[in-house]
């Protein structure tokens, strides 16, 4: 029904505020369309009969527009439309005569939506200042966690170094807001208590780990069952055994999770699986991470409303091409990539599909319509092409490539000392790679190098590589 979300909207309001609605409607500055405020003063004389009047379109815009003689349903519906959007303004207004902290946050949300990263970006940085006073406990915690992924999510637009360092920031506290809300569903420790006291310390985390140790009523629990495995994972203390168990523990009970602790617990089981490969480097894992990306699927803890975040996007691309499950990848992508902000990132991963395939040719085809806006995509473009280039043997075309590749990594300034070197080293070790094809102890002096040093760009494929020839 036309005009319904207005009459619901209007609805919510106090009498109170259904007054100072209308004078904020008369203000010259913040509404220009006096029949806005008219349909609001419309609606307070009688609700009911207000909501009758949305039955009978014709009679409403006479009532609205006295001077119009032809019914006009386009202008109405913009009426309504117009409303609703005085009203966000109006209530983002009057919340922040009250609440600093409540302003703020619909405030952020308000900017960002609209795609006004500047302003967004503003109130993120204020709404932090203002939770970072409270005391620290797990639920300021969590608020600090929310704020940076809120400055993720705005700066994700804008990829770049600055962009993850936001990430990374909020997983730390995420971690702390994990272990507290854990103590928390148990009451065992009075946390809050704890919390309010004490500021968070590793001394602090260290005794309470202790005494989760000892204390059984604790250590049978579920989620601290869990904890006690990714905590040791943390300091270094895993294998492939204990993985299994964390899986199984997560999948047996993962009905019983809210939304947020599924999300939680799968992102565990990634870290254990991203740490233990990097450890024993078993390419059986893949198929380990595969399933757990299936899982998050299924369980949308990374499909929100039908959608998945651009970096999240790639990531499950790679694994599911590493194991040749193409039917399964492009229907992923089919599914998924028309909600994709970086349509970039989609073509990039059709040519990944084609590269795999061995069908170099439409591969490079399709790159050529790729028209990369952020440097991280340019980067996997022209790896890409480097490894076209050296398995069709165009080796003059590679080593011009790779030295105009050297180049546009060397002027680039805003990318992290880490992304640099880890392109830098690919070029470097790629280079070696043509030039020692038939040199085998260079080769192999090559091999242990780029086994040696887990941060190179595209590691993988220069060790499988490496390997054809040595063999």
């Amino acid at each position: 029904m036309l005009g319904e979300k207005f009459y619901i909207s209007l609805s919510s309001l106090s009498t109170i505020e259904l007054n100072s609605f209308i004078r904020y409607s008369k203000s010259n500055f913040l509404n220009k369309k006096k029949e806005i405020t008219f349909t609001i003063e419309l609606f307070k004389k009688n609700k009911e009969k207000f909501f009758t009047f949305l039955n009978k379109e014709q009679i409403l815009f006479k009532k609205v527009f006295p001077n119009e003689k032809t019914f006009d349903r386009i202008r109405l519906k913009d009426l309504f439309h117009y409303s609703i959007n005085l009203f966000e303004d109006f209530v983002v207004f009057y919340v922040s005569k009250t609440d600093d902290e409540q302003k703020l946050s619909i405030l952020s949300k308000f900017y960002a939506k609209k795609n006004m990263q500047k302003e967004a970006l503003a109130i993120n940085t204020k709404l932090f200042k203002i939770v970072k006073k409270y005391k620290l406990n797990y639920k300021n915690y969590y608020k600090l966690f929310k704020l940076d992924m809120n400055r993720f999510e705005i700066l994700l637009n804008d990829f770049n170094y600055e962009t993850f360092q936001y990430a990374e920031k909020a997983n730390e506290l995420l971690d702390k807001y994990y272990f507290l809300e854990k103590l928390r569903i148990t009451q065992e420790l009075r946390s809050d208590s704890i919390m309010s006291s004490r500021k968070y310390k590793i001394s602090f985390l260290n005794e309470i780990k202790n005494e989760i140790k000892v204390n059984e009523k604790i250590n049978k629990k579920l989620l601290f069952k869990i904890y006690s495995i990714t905590s040791d994972l943390y300091e270094g203390v895993f294998d492939k055994e204990t993985y299994f168990i964390l899986k199984k523990l997560v999948l047996k009970n993962i009905e019983k999770f809210d939304f947020f602790t599924r999300k939680m617990v799968f992102s565990d089981i990634n870290n254990y699986l991203s740490i233990l490969y990097n450890k024993i480097g078993d390419s059986s894992l893949f198929v380990e991470v595969f399933e757990n990306y299936k899982n998050q699927i299924h369980y949308k803890t990374i499909i929100i409303n039908n959608k998945i975040a651009d970096a999240d996007f790639s990531p499950i691309i790679n694994i599911s091409l590493a194991l040749k499950e193409f039917d399964w990848t492009n229907k992923f992508i089919d599914k998924y990539s028309k909600n994709i902000q970086n349509k970039d990132l989609v073509l990039l991963n059709r040519a990944q599909i084609l590269y795999v395939q061995k069908d170099y040719d439409k591969a490079l085809e399709t790159l050529r319509d790729v028209e990369p806006k952020t440097p991280l995509v340019n980067y996997e473009l022209k790896a890409i092409y480097a490894k076209i280039l050296y398995l069709t043997n165009e080796i003059d075309l590679l080593d011009s490539h790779l030295n105009a590749f050297e180049l546009y990594i060397r002027r680039q300034k805003n990318i992290s000392e880490l992304v640099k070197n880890s392109n830098l080293k690919f070029i470097l070790f790629s280079k070696r790679l043509v030039n020692n094809k038939v040199n085998v102890a260079n080769l192999l002096k090559l091999k242990k190098d780029i086994e040696k040093d887990k941060s190179v760009f595209n590691r993988i494929w220069l060790l499988s590589e490496l390997d054809k020839i040595i063999k």
